[in-house]
């Protein structure tokens, strides 16, 4: 069952992201993350559960994408699953959930980017119909 991310989602969804994407961020910057994210209609979070267990398997977090130069789309900010769970369709079930979101409110591309090195993670996403469409070097100024 795919729904979106509630609160007491954080402990699971903070270790994933340790695990899955290698960001140990605390608990708490997870919680502060969580409630700006959701202040706003800008960002989706939905979280896939598992029928039998109830247990959070993986998620996916998505921003509208707008600029002066492009129509508007989708931007995959994250989409990871619990090592112990990945090659089971929980991640393309979770890409589709936002794919239907963005057809349905009339986006009109999802985009993401991926470090080089993620070489299976580049698979999957051309398995599931996504193409590289340029390479570039990511900036960042500490303030």
């Amino acid at each position: 069952m795919i729904r979106p991310i509630e609160k007491g989602d954080l402990v699971v969804i903070r270790e994933i992201n340790a695990q899955s994407l290698g960001y140990d961020c605390s608990l708490e910057q997870t919680e502060r993350q969580f409630f700006r994210c959701t202040s706003t209609l800008e960002h989706i979070l939905l979280v896939y559960i598992d029928d039998i267990s109830g247990a959070v398997q993986g998620y996916i977090h998505a921003q509208v994408y707008e600029s002066l130069y492009s129509d508007t789309g989708l931007n995959i900010l994250g989409l990871a699953v619990l090592p112990s769970h990945q090659g089971q369709g929980i991640g393309a079930s979770l890409l589709k959930a936002v794919e239907q979101i963005a057809q349905k409110e009339g986006y009109h591309f999802i985009r993401l980017n991926s470090a080089e090195s993620r070489l299976q993670a580049h698979l999957f996403y051309e398995k599931n119909g996504y193409h590289s469409d340029k390479m570039q070097k990511r900036f960042i100024k500490h303030i």
